[in-house]
């Protein structure tokens, strides 16, 4: 029998001390080990995907058929920020089977993507040029935007132009309807061209129910006029617009302010915003502020001479933080300094009664050349506000949306982008007022 003296005791305890810690540094050194393989494996999934946003059974391909295939179930690139940009404009991705306001308002002319250019054609052997040279098709829609045209059975695309099949479903509008021999009333006017009398003429969706829309990609970038961002002269609106504060946003124009030919101004599909309201909504959208109110007091019809008898009725009575003043169309009579003269008194009307707000003047697009009795001295109104207006009115910001016309017009013909044929934009025309106007505003 042991005796458990002191010596023994204290044995005892050493020994049962020496198993305890040997017990601690093997269970310690398993679970070190298992961690690190844990650790290890997350490491090597991380590093395949450093932002994190793959699955695991995520091959990063895709396999959405965008050749000829139905896109409401393609995904269009999107066009959002990176992850933590500061960058106001909302993720989105571009929606090309209706109107979206986000996709319509998407710049021509950045990125490599085209979304709903319009064309039209006339006969069915006219060729479609676009604004840029098409790499790959995406996809051609109906003027509502609802059906999808098929390549190889609808249109054919040759050197960089969209051809119409034998047998195509694209509706056209046929040469003899577009030159008629004898005048219609109501529905055409005297033509410039020798060989054709006149000239087809028609307001509400007599042109538009003709005209398809294009979405593609192309390589070949944009050499023309950027519209200039010009924000430090809207610092008052922006401000407002950031702070989520009320911002009352007017426009005082003509027929093409009031929103001549847009869809929704005419009441058919897609029903796009005429690009004043695109303006407005747009605005709200990206500043994220419900509080804008939006005023429209154009009529159609009306010159410079009108907006400077009325600019106390239309602009002053409503005391809005930012106006946007677009004449000029149904000026081709005056001198480029008369008219430049009348929107020079109405800008000082508003600065003397609202010295706080801020003003855009839009140049007009251009009248169709081909159209006897519209053709006059339009194209030469923005520059005298260029010389003119910016000198003696710094505070308003002039957006070129005759020279932005003009580009357009040196690739496409006049009856892809009008509402009416002599006058008035289609919605694509009025997307890039709208676009052009945002630009100079936001800066961005």
């Amino acid at each position: 029998m042991i005796k458990y003296n002191n010596k023994n005791k204290a044995r005892f305890f050493m020994c049962l001390l020496l198993c305890l810690l040997l017990s601690f540094f093997v269970l310690t050194a398993y679970g070190c080990a298992d961690g690190d393989n844990v650790s290890s494996n997350s490491s090597e999934y991380e590093s395949g995907d450093p932002d994190n946003t793959s699955s695991p059974d995520d091959t990063g391909e895709d396999t959405a058929d965008t050749a000829g295939g139905n896109t409401e179930d393609t995904e269009l690139p999107p066009e959002s920020s990176e992850v933590g940009s500061e960058e106001k404009t909302p993720e989105w991705e571009a929606v090309i089977d209706k109107y979206d306001l986000m996709t319509a308002m998407k710049y021509i002319w950045e990125g490599n993507t085209v979304y709903n250019e319009s064309v039209m054609f006339v006969g069915n052997d006219d060729e479609a040029s676009l604004m840029y040279t098409p790499d790959e098709i995406i996809s051609v829609r109906s003027p509502d935007l609802k059906t999808e045209y098929k390549e190889g059975v609808d249109y054919t695309l040759k050197d960089g132009k969209l051809c119409l099949t034998e047998n195509t479903s694209i509706p056209y509008m046929k040469t003899e309807e577009y030159y008629p021999q004898n005048a219609i009333p109501n529905g055409s006017f005297p033509s410039r061209i020798p060989e054709h009398p006149n000239i087809r003429f028609g307001e509400g969706d007599t042109f538009i129910k003709y005209q398809v829309y294009v979405t593609y990609t192309h390589s070949d970038s944009w050499d023309g006029y950027i519209p200039e961002g010009q924000s430090d002269k809207f610092a008052r609106t922006i401000e407002k617009l950031e702070n989520g504060e009320n911002v009352k946003i007017l426009f005082f124009g003509d027929s093409i302010t009031e929103g001549y030919n847009s869809s929704g101004f005419v009441g058919v599909e897609p029903y796009a915003e005429p690009w004043p309201k695109m303006v407005a909504s747009y605005l709200s959208e990206y500043y994220g502020n419900d509080k804008v109110e939006y005023i429209n007091t154009a009529v159609a019809g009306q010159n410079s001479a009108w907006a400077f008898s009325t600019v106390q009725q239309n602009v002053i009575s409503y005391e809005p933080d930012l106006v946007v003043i677009a004449f000029g169309m149904n000026d081709g009579g005056s001198t480029a300094l008369a008219q430049t003269m009348y929107m020079r008194r109405v800008i000082d009307a508003i600065n003397a009664r609202l010295p706080d707000t801020e003003v855009a003047l839009v140049s007009t697009m251009l009248p169709n050349d081909e159209v006897a009795g519209f053709w006059g001295n339009q194209y030469t109104f923005e520059e005298k506000y260029l010389e003119n207006i910016t000198v003696n009115c710094p505070q308003a910001a002039i957006v070129r949306m005759t020279t932005m016309h003009s580009q357009l017009l040196e690739s496409k013909e006049y009856y892809h982008m009008t509402g009416n044929n002599v006058n008035h934009p289609n919605d694509f025309l009025g997307r890039v007022y709208a676009q052009s106007i945002v630009k100079t505003i936001t800066g961005e």
